[in-house]
Parts: structure tokens; C-alpha cells; sequence
């Protein structure tokens, strides 16, 4: 019998979304909320030395690098909320199965 071998994704979950405006109810913008579009267990991976030089070379630092399973409806163009904080994705490098994400905490 061919063991399976399933990754496991048990640092947390995150939620990804977008950030939007707030408006009061005469339409003047009042701030700017988290808006969630999904939410994803997630591993928590170190980042490699040539991860780090080319943030560097970027021009960003990378906060936190973590594997997620692959889903379609998640891109580079969203945000990464856990825990409160709230993260870009810096780098993003996906394959049929997962996805990584690099990320720099937003406001740093």
C-alpha cells in the first residue's frame, strides 16, 4: 500500500482580502477596514538566505514566509490579515498544489 504523503498546515489561519475605505453616512471617508474574501491554514516557514538578499535587493523585508494550499481566487494584489496584523504579499510563487507567500507587515 503506497503511503500518501499530505502536507500539514498547522501554524494558523490566515485571511486574505483587500483593504477598502470607510465611510460615514454622509459619504466622507472615515478610514479603511479589512475586507476578508477567504481564509487558509497555513505552515510557517524560515526564510532562505537568497529569499532575504532579494527582498533586500527590492527593497522590502520579509516579515513572514508561509505555505498555504493552492487556491485560485488568492493573488499577490491581496492582503494577508493574522492575528490583527496585517501583511502585504511581497513575493507570491504557487504550483498545483500550494502556494508561498512573502510577507511584509503593512505600516513597518
Amino acid at each position: 500500500m503506497k503511503k500518501l504523503n499530505h502536507e500539514t498546515y498547522d501554524d494558523g489561519i490566515l485571511t486574505y482580502g483587500s483593504i477598502g475605505s470607510k465611510f460615514n453616512s454622509s459619504k466622507k471617508k472615515i478610514g479603511e477596514e479589512f475586507n476578508p474574501k477567504g481564509k487558509l491554514f497555513f505552515k510557517q516557514l524560515s526564510s532562505r538566505d537568497s529569499d532575504i538578499l532579494q527582498a533586500s535587493n527590492m527593497g522590502y523585508v520579509i516579515d513572514l514566509k508561509l505555505k498555504v494550499p493552492y487556491r485560485p481566487d488568492i493573488s499577490s494584489k491581496n492582503k494577508v490579515k493574522i492575528n490583527n496584523e496585517i501583511y502585504d504579499i511581497k513575493k507570491f510563487d504557487s504550483n498545483k498544489t500550494e502556494i508561498f507567500l512573502y510577507l511584509q507587515r503593512v505600516g513597518v
